[in-house]
């Protein structure tokens, strides 16, 4: 099983873990700069070739959203679809209640171009649950500095994805295989939009994960691990 792994807003390609995506059976796309789907459909075919085999997808995140549109336009390409604490829509609206209210988005926006490191930070924190509170500690020491240095421009366009981007229409038409993976204290990408995608997506399956965060794949390896059997 070889995995494309495409991360969420405000990292790169280095926040999956080694222990669960190693170089040789994964290949970890970097969004940013983003928005660039093309160069994205480009990459993933590149790896296809090469690998001369059907793909396992993961998507984390605004990832996830990404995988979601790649997995609806090359479906013969994909063995499996994993995505981790993700959302087809990420604000909420009159008929979803999976998302965060709009002006939460906004106002985040309007924070970064601001204090941009300020809400990097704050928003890293936010990936874990008060369980996960010393994992959180270790992630802003050792890993956040890594992703400081995210180009402004790139933060914004991403943020811009997730104003303006509404999935949920493809769902139906996604026939691969779909493992969702979700903490059920994950307080950016809700459980609900969990809910909503395996109830919307025809052969989906979603584990919930007891009290975990955002970032499962970094507090709960063994048991991603073992749900993805890496």
């Amino acid at each position: 099983m070889f995995y494309f792994c495409i991360h969420g807003w405000a990292t790169n390609s280095l926040v999956w873990p080694e222990e669960l995506f190693s170089l040789k059976n994964s290949f970890k796309y970097n969004i940013t700069p983003f928005p660039n789907m093309l160069d994205l459909m480009k990459t993933f075919d590149m790896v296809w070739e090469k690998q001369n085999k059907k793909l396992t997808l993961v998507g984390w995140s605004l990832g996830g959203m990404l995988a979601l549109q790649l997995a609806a336009q090359c479906p013969n390409k994909i063995e499996k679809l994993v995505l981790i604490g993700s959302t087809p829509r990420f604000t909420s609206c009159e008929n979803y209640n999976g998302g965060i209210p709009a002006p939460i988005v906004k106002n985040l926006a309007r924070k970064l171009s601001r204090k941009k490191l300020e809400t990097q930070l704050d928003f890293y924190q936010s990936m874990f649950s008060q369980k996960e509170i010393t994992l959180s500690q270790k992630f802003i020491r050792d890993f956040a500095p890594i992703f400081l240095d995210i180009d402004l421009d790139a933060l914004q366009n991403g943020l811009s994805y997730l104003q303006n981007t509404d999935l949920r229409h493809i769902l139906p038409s996604i026939t691969i295989p779909t493992e969702i993976i979700h903490g059920t204290a994950d307080c950016i990408c809700l459980p609900e939009a969990a809910k909503y995608m395996a109830s919307t997506i025809p052969y989906a399956k979603v584990t919930y994960l007891p009290d975990a965060g955002h970032v499962p794949f970094l507090t709960r390896g063994k048991t991603i691990a073992k749900i993805m059997n890496v």
